[in-house]
């Protein structure tokens, strides 16, 4: 099974690799140790609107944090190869950069899987594929490699990433870390906020499980103590500007002192910016992900952040790291220093200066020594720097006790051993899981959730003398219990000194409540919080408020809506299908187009009444429907402009009426065609019947749509009315011609007409050529069919403007499929082929229609 999914993600990624490669350093050993850091903190998309073919995301800003803990490993990889810790066998590495992208981390870890389904090569000669994957520092970027990792018996040592959801071993089997749970984190900050008795904060976090799942540990600790949390706020640097915009807007109105803000230091360093560009006067409240990062502790920051506190991870000065710091990004030539020569010094490094096309000067060690930035390097080893470094000790006991281990006093099944030669990365996992040791004082071992114990440091930003923001500690949180989400805080918070705030003053700000809520706005009271003050929230729409500290807010009389601040109420706006609106004027313009084309028709068949094609579709019904069609498409102008009782009462039976007639007469027509084509037997007896009765017939099925219609009076007593439900501060104008199931006896009626007529017709589809009516009367009907059919559910589901919209289309569409289909040939024949408009070409037509159907009959 294992092998199975290595072959899947390997085939994906040589299926999906991008053209460009992602950046990397390694060098070579007998055994690898894989690497995920975050040397950029961000990537620009490339080609993202898909104009040519994408290629990798480029990677930008330089993380030089990162690049510090990068070299914490390596410096502990070179550390242990210089004491020959294992004779004969030496360490190597290969580490990629994530550039803090849950897709760059993914696409490395598949790569490492890549590598290591190709191992053929046995210990003790140079092989690549690494036993451990060492990284990544984000929680975001950690979680998807896990993920990968774990199915595959993989394991991974994370020196950065906290989120308590990877101490769940059911789906985290083999992830591993130096670094505390942040369940520990959110108890300290909890504990600080209790001792200063803030009761008044606000939350910024990333939008990632980091950010997520610490605010989830957070709340439930704060809301026992009885804090209000104004607002959370959720920042990634994918969604900049727009998520940053909000969140400055929120900040700049809050009412808030104190703001928590747990996020990592690629996500609030835009952010931070904005603030302090703005004069955000704040006192924040940092995690560790953030708290010592350079990318915020700049000067630009300063008056933003003075005051801050927060807490670190507790950090061990490694010997002799700033000396070989020094010495590998003076004397090396990967990409990672050269750029970080560009950001720090603003100089090229190393034999590629004729190779960049930049003003940039040339670094030398004198100039670079002697540049006041270098000073940096002196705390280099801060951060998660340790941790990384921590990291490659794990598994160099655990590799050390597996050379050591005798048969009989293995960890494996009957004390077996691993073999040094073929050893696989799970066996390495067991020994990991056992590892115990002390590092600088320090005694690391993992809890049974991969997790060590926890210990902060907590620090404060002071300004010192010189005006410049100086990280100084000020005490330190501990606790040796298991990771756990309760709201219980278990640890111990200690001050070694005094704490400066503000303006250097020793008095801590006072996180309370808004002392008055403004009109528009009121008190909510928050339930089981004893100690919690109330939170001033808006009216409702509908509700307003004129006085400061209203308990409740009013409601709105009828036909009048809050304003925009809720301090007052405001007539709500009328809206109806307005004559001079857009969509009125062209409906207005169509049905007199249709009319017009109506009226065209009409002039066509008096002037040609005589002729044989007029003749023989019956001028007097013709015309009956053409003036049916005209006060279908008359109709319309009904459905306009402001409702009231007149045309609230006309419209449905105008429309109603109009289309049974039309449809009636359609019907008829149709009749006519079966009795003239089909019982050629009955023709003359039938057709004088058929000619007495055929206005009785129209009259017959018209009047049943009258006493539809005047039924449907009498019981709805349609009337204009005032419909306030379908949008907030909109009263929508509308005529109440509800029941609906009333109304669908109306529509339901012409739709049993529009079926007679589709059936008749369907029958009879096979006439002579060029006098085929039936088909054209077939495909007019069709056309009703498909309109209407479409009409009945819309209609249904629509209110106000929109269901007269959609009737007056319902009504000119069919209306003019009906015109068209049946009126068009004929117009066009009249017109322009008056060479087939004679009796003789239709007799012959016809006769030669009944002498191939009994040809047929008789065979």
């Amino acid at each position: 099974m294992r092998t199975l999914a290595i072959s899947v993600l390997i085939f994906l990624l040589r299926f999906t690799r991008s053209k460009k490669e992602l950046l990397s350093l390694s060098a070579p050993g007998n055994i690898t140790l894989g690497g995920l850091f975050p040397i950029h903190s961000r990537v620009a998309n490339l080609n993202a609107d898909f104009s040519s073919e994408p290629h990798s995301s480029a990677c930008v800003n330089f993380n030089e944090d990162a690049f510090f803990w990068m070299y914490g490993m390596i410096f502990a990889i070179e550390e242990v190869n210089r004491k020959e810790i294992f004779p004969g066998i030496t360490l190597g590495y290969h580490i990629f950069d994530t550039c803090a992208t849950t897709s760059k981390a993914v696409e490395a870890t598949l790569t490492f899987l890549e590598e290591i389904g190709n191992r053929e090569v046995p210990a003790g000669q140079i092989g690549t594929s690494p036993l451990v994957i060492i990284g990544d520092g984000d929680s975001a970027q950690t979680i998807p490699v896990a993920q990968i990792l774990s199915p595959n018996s993989i394991p991974q040592i994370s020196y950065g990433a906290t989120s308590s959801l990877l101490s769940n071993k059911q789906r985290f089997q083999t992830f591993l870390r130096t670094v505390p749970s942040d369940v520990h984190q959110t108890q300290a900050i909890a504990k600080l906020i209790v001792h200063y008795d803030w009761k008044w904060i606000a939350i910024i976090a990333s939008d990632d499980e980091y950010g997520k799942n610490g605010v989830a540990n957070l709340e439930p600790m704060l809301e026992k103590y009885g804090v209000c949390i104004e607002f959370t706020l959720w920042i990634t640097k994918n969604t900049f500007p727009h998520s940053y915009k909000t969140a400055i807007e929120v900040v700049q109105a809050s009412t808030v002192e104190v703001i928590v803000a747990f996020a990592i230091d690629s996500d609030i360093e835009l952010l931070m910016k904005e603030l302090a560009s703005k004069k955000i006067n704040k006192t924040w409240v940092a995690t560790e992900a953030w708290i010592s990062s350079h990318l915020i502790n700049i000067p630009e920051n300063a008056d933003l952040l003075e005051g801050t506190v927060g807490f670190d991870l507790s950090s061990y000065h490694l010997d002799n790291f700033n000396v070989h710091l020094e010495k590998y990004i003076t004397s090396n030539e990967n990409n990672f220093v050269q750029e970080y020569w560009r950001k720090q010094f603003n100089c090229e490094f190393g034999s590629h200066i004729g190779n960049i096309s930049s003003s940039r000067p040339h670094c030398t060690e004198s100039n670079v020594m002697n540049n006041p930035s270098v000073s940096h390097l002196q705390d280099s080893d801060a951060g998660y720097v340790f941790y990384a470094y921590s990291a490659v000790y794990t598994v160099v006991h655990a590799i050390k006790e597996i050379l050591n281990c005798k048969l009989g006093e293995g960890l494996f099944a009957d004390g077996q051993c691993a073999d040094i030669s073929t050893i696989k990365p799970w066996q390495v996992m067991k020994y990991l899981k056992n590892v115990d040791f002390n590092i600088y004082g320090h005694h690391f071992k993992f809890n049974e959730d991969g997790d060590p114990y926890a210990r902060y440091n907590l620090k404060n930003w002071q300004r010192s003398s010189n005006g410049k923001i100086v990280m100084k500690n000020v005490g330190y949180y501990f606790s040796e219990h298991k990771s756990t989400n309760n709201s219980e805080i278990k640890g111990n918070l200690h001050f070694t000194d005094t704490l400066l705030w503000k303006r250097n003053s020793k008095k801590p700000p006072v996180a309370h409540c808004v002392s008055s809520c403004l009109p528009g706005q009121k008190k909510r009271y928050q339930a089981f919080t004893p100690y919690c003050c109330y939170l001033c929230i808006s009216c409702r729409n509908g509700y307003f408020s004129n006085q400061a500290d209203a308990d409740n807010c009013t409601q709105c009389p009828q036909d009048y809506w809050s304003n925009v601040n809720h301090t007052q109420c405001v007539r709500k706006i009328e809206d109806y299908l307005a004559w001079n609106s857009p969509l009125g004027i062209i409906f207005e313009i169509i049905s007199a187009f249709c009319l017009c084309l109506t009226i065209f028709a009409a002039i066509i068949f008096i002037q040609h009444h005589d002729t044989p094609v007029v003749k023989a579709s019956n001028f007097h019904i013709c015309m009956l429907l053409l003036f049916a069609l005209a006060c279908c498409f008359l109709s319309v102008y009904t459905f306009l402009g402001k409702p009231n009782e007149w045309t609230c009462i006309a419209r449905q039976p105008f429309f109603g009426i109009s289309f049974s007639l039309a449809l009636s007469c359609v019907l008829v027509k149709t009749l006519q065609v079966i009795v003239a084509f089909q019982y050629n037997n009955l023709l003359s007896d039938t057709l004088k019947q058929l000619k007495q009765l055929k206005l009785f017939i129209i009259v017959l099925l018209t009047s049943i749509e009258v006493v539809l219609s005047v039924t449907w009076y009498f019981l709805v007593s349609p009337h204009p009315l005032k419909n306030s439900q379908i949008y907030p501060g909109i009263i929508y104008l509308q005529c109440f011609d509800d029941p609906m199931y009333y109304f669908s006896t109306i529509i339901a009626y012409i739709y049993l007409l529009g079926f007679i007529c589709s059936i008749l017709a369907y029958l009879v589809r096979k006439l002579p050529e060029n006098f085929n009516e039936a088909k054209f009367i077939m495909f007019g009907v069709f056309i009703y069919f498909l309109v209407w059919t479409s009409f009945i559910p819309t209609y249904i589901v629509t209110f106000g403007k929109v269901r007269v919209i959609v009737e007056i289309f319902a009504i000119v569409a069919s209306a003019f499929g009906l015109l068209v289909c049946i009126f068009l040939q004929k117009c066009y024949i009249i017109l322009l082929k008056p060479d087939i408009n004679t009796v003789e070409h239709i007799r012959n037509s016809t006769f030669s229609h009944i002498i191939k159907k009994k040809n047929k009959n008789v065979k």
